[in-house]
């Protein structure tokens, strides 16, 4: 892969998941050969035996091992401060490539001034789609949003297609931003350790009058949750916590709603991890 000038910057956050970020950036070299970016891969502080080491003859990357686990939003903020190029590209260690999205997503934002940030369509491994667009929280549709005890309905998460278009906002699972535009925002909020930084990042987007586009004709095969099975438990309590932080952070003159909407996700995560508890037994 030619590194010199590098469009790209593929950010990476290993923690205990090596042979993923190693199969994902396999991926990334194979595919996107031909293309100049750089890979930047940040190791939250993994246990021994599952820190992330590139492996013999693999081509250079910027690894960095820290001390501790900085979450989410401070680790990829970190990262983006290594890097001169123009353009970032957050990836999730349990994600694949299976065609040169990177160049496509690439063009795309350099041939739309206007938009900020782009995100292809997310396929399970055995194909079939889960959806990466999301609208903006609201008192309603975050009730019955993902992790939630009641029936899910479409309102927080938008059914996946292959469609081009403009929407509220994208998961970071797989996001290209505009370096200078992610610095101008502010970057990942730091309060948000794990969940929600994406969306509060394309609402600051939004704010400065910036489009998020979702790409459907594009798609990325990500093996959803194997990079955060180990800590399930934990990983409810930061999505709840996080949630809340939205609220609390966008409105936060609704007092008596923010007050009911903190209850409400404390009653949630008591019955989720009840059931996760039980279920772990069987």
């Amino acid at each position: 892969m030619n590194r010199s000038d590098p469009q790209v910057a593929v950010i990476i956050l290993n923690y205990n998941t090596p042979e993923l970020t190693h199969t994902l950036i396999e991926s990334i070299e194979k595919q996107a050969s031909d293309f100049a970016c750089q890979i930047i891969v940040i190791d939250n502080n993994s246990r021994d035996g599952f820190k992330y080491r590139p492996r013999t003859g693999a081509p250079r990357q910027r690894v960095i091992h820290l001390n501790h686990n900085l979450g989410f939003a401070r680790a990829a903020n970190f990262a983006s401060t290594l890097t001169d190029a123009p353009y970032l590209l957050f990836a999730n260690s349990d994600c694949r490539l299976t065609a040169n999205i990177v160049s496509v997503m690439h063009q795309y934002l350099e041939s739309n001034r206007a938009c900020a940030a782009c995100a292809p369509r997310l396929l399970f491994p055995d194909g079939s789609p889960h959806s990466s667009i999301r609208r903006f929280p609201d008192y309603r549709n975050i009730s019955r949003s993902r992790g939630s005890l009641l029936p899910a309905r479409e309102g927080y998460t938008i059914a996946a297609d292959t469609v081009r278009k403009p929407v509220e906002a994208v998961s970071a699972t797989f996001l290209m931003v505009r370096h200078d535009l992610f610095d101008r925002a502010g970057r990942f909020e730091p309060s948000y350790f794990m969940y929600v930084e994406d969306t509060d990042l394309c609402r600051k987007f939004a704010d400065a009058g910036k489009q998020i586009v979702y790409l459907g004709d594009l798609e990325v095969t990500h093996h959803w949750g194997e990079s955060c099975r180990r800590q399930p438990l934990r990983l409810k309590l930061e999505h709840h916590r996080s949630i809340r932080n939205y609220f609390y952070r966008h409105v936060p003159n609704r007092r008596l709603a923010n007050l009911s909407l903190s209850l409400q996700l404390a009653v949630n995560l008591v019955l989720v991890g009840f059931r996760m508890v039980v279920l772990r037994r069987k």
